[in-house]
């Protein structure tokens, strides 16, 4: 009980350092997002550190969560456990170290920016196939 106590009484100095360390992760991660990944979304969060990328312009089939695992070896939330109008999104938390949030985004950002890449190459190759 008096630990409880002490919190509310003197806690607001390690909330509020707290909650300033947190909305700089939030705003290295939009920053992230937007070097990294040109298709994404960020989907602010609200009242929360867990972050949500809408990933639907990037065409995945199947799990949004499979990719980054299996590809990128990142693990997140796939945005379909979170609702039906999450589907296509990503779930990131941003209350984790700095290096891993850039390591994190950065992976994702290789893999879905380099299947982008091979997507595109595939299919100039097979129009020009089809047309030569």
């Amino acid at each position: 009980m008096e630990a409880t106590i002490a919190a509310y009484d003197d806690g607001r100095h390690w909330l509020g350092a707290l909650v300033t360390h947190l909305q700089g992760h939030r705003d290295l991660l939009v920053d992230l997002v937007s070097g990294n990944l040109s298709r994404a979304q960020f989907i602010p969060p609200q009242g929360t550190y867990l972050d949500f990328l809408d990933l639907r312009d990037y065409g995945i089939r199947g799990s949004v969560q499979s990719l980054p695992q299996s590809e990128a070896g990142v693990a997140g939330t796939d945005g379909r456990r979170c609702g039906k109008d999450f589907r296509g999104g990503f779930r990131v938390n941003h209350a984790t170290p700095a290096t891993v949030l850039t390591e994190t985004v950065q992976r994702i950002g290789r893999v879905l920016e380099d299947r982008e890449g091979r997507e595109g190459r595939e299919g100039r190759e097979g129009r020009e196939g089809r047309e030569g």
